[in-house]
């Protein structure tokens, strides 16, 4: 009715579950959309339960998949001179987070929604995880060959550049129990990282 009376009018509105549908009428905190989305089913380890995510993802994927509703509307406005509506649910704005997790439901159906811990979602990625130092924990991830050369490199470790057990993703995949206990073997003695900018 509002947009019969301005055309150019812009209404957007966010939910749990959407306007229509059969959850529409559900209640949403960010936890719940965790557990109804996938979230937790794919977040800890394999022999643990499920875990939400640390912070509250699933109300700020909402708010800024809305926020590119709005915006995108805005712009439409200034090229036809209409406004439109515009919804975002908390559920469907979560399911690009899935995406790696989903991959592997079509790569590896066996495994499909099994939860990996600190690896890459639809593990593909090798290495790619958090490994223990001597006084705290290291993230690396390595998402193409060169990278992992260059890590080869600052670990002392460029013999192994030409080890055909690990020259390709694909084969570091294929080890990836192994390659993590040979980074972990890397990053174990490891103090404070310290940066030189010279």
């Amino acid at each position: 009715m509002l947009q019969a009376r301005n055309p150019r009018l812009v209404y957007a509105c966010s939910s749990g579950y959407g306007d229509s549908g059969p959850y529409r009428d559900y209640l949403a905190m960010d936890l719940t959309v965790q557990a109804m989305s996938g979230i937790m089913s794919v977040t800890g380890y394999p022999d643990q339960p499920p875990l939400k995510a640390g912070p509250a993802v699933c109300d700020f994927f909402a708010g800024v998949h809305l926020y590119g509703a709005i915006v995108t509307a805005l712009l439409d406005r200034t090229r036809t001179g209409r406004g439109r509506r515009v919804e975002v649910s908390m559920m469907e704005a979560s399911y690009f987070t899935l995406s790696s997790n989903l991959g592997m439901v079509h790569a590896q159906p066996d495994l499909a929604y099994a939860r990996t811990g600190n690896r890459h979602g639809g593990l593909s990625l090798c290495p790619y995880n958090v490994y223990a130092a001597k006084d705290g924990y290291i993230a690396i991830i390595v998402n193409n060959d060169g990278h992992w050369r260059s890590l080869l490199t600052a670990f002392g470790q460029g013999a192994l550049a030409e080890d055909p057990r690990y020259q390709t993703n694909a084969s570091r995949v294929s080890r990836m129990d192994e390659v993590d206990d040979l980074v972990s073997s890397w990053t174990k003695p490891l103090g404070k990282w310290k940066y030189s900018t010279a």
